[in-house]
């Protein structure tokens, strides 16, 4: 809940992953393909990026790159395949949609807010980004935070991350959530399909103690 990241903070570390990746060659760990620049993932940044780099102190993203806890204003369920370019993109669109301050506001991701060396009583291994995140984190992250976004990339790979899947769940299921969400997807859907193309709001509710849950899909 602590290990917020600022837009300035992704943009920033989607720029080095950037020159990384041209200066040498990334494989995916699915495809074993070459990973391209407009592709770069978290997946892929935690993979060759954040694990050398905190493999002596052992520590996550988060910690490595910022002065001191970084309080998370939203918490951002997505897929850790999903481009980091599309995700900020979203983020963005809700710091738009939600006058939120674009320089200032905190996002909670998993798989950057995460030790992907393992944390202390952590029952998942640390196999690949998403094994990182510790039981429990997304929990209590949103238990702090003012709201959720739920982050659905194109591919879909959202849908078949049981941990995302989890997370949703969660952060909608709730009676009040579910409810909400039911009467304000479609409207909230054709609002946004109109308003911003393909950055689509599919749907809003009610979270954990009367904070918003929000569905973008990019």
């Amino acid at each position: 809940a602590l290990r917020g990241m600022t837009l300035s903070q992704m943009r920033s570390l989607l720029s080095f992953a950037r020159l990384l990746c041209r200066q040498s060659v990334w494989l995916d760990g699915a495809t074993r393909a070459r990973v391209r620049a407009p592709a770069i993932s978290l997946d892929h940044i935690v993979a060759f990026m954040v694990r050398p780099a905190t493999a002596l102190a052992r520590c996550s993203a988060v910690e490595l790159l910022a002065m001191g806890p970084q309080p998370a204003d939203w918490v951002v369920s997505h897929s850790g395949r999903m481009p980091m370019e599309d995700l900020i993109a979203c983020l963005e669109q809700a710091c738009d949609d939600f006058a939120l301050d674009p320089v200032a506001a905190t996002f909670w991701l998993g798989t950057l807010a995460a030790n992907p060396h393992g944390e202390a009583g952590d029952k998942r291994g640390a196999s690949d980004a998403a094994d990182a995140v510790p039981t429990g984190a997304f929990s209590r992250a949103l238990a702090l935070a003012d709201g959720a976004l739920i982050v659905i990339d194109r591919a879909g790979s959202y849908f078949d991350n049981a941990l995302c899947l989890a997370e949703a769940y969660e952060a909608l299921a709730r009676p009040e959530a579910a409810a909400d969400a039911r009467g304000d997807a479609q409207a909230a859907s054709t609002q946004h399909q109109t308003r911003h193309g393909r950055r689509a709001l599919a749907a809003s509710a009610s979270g954990r103690g009367g904070g918003p849950v929000h569905v973008y899909a990019r």
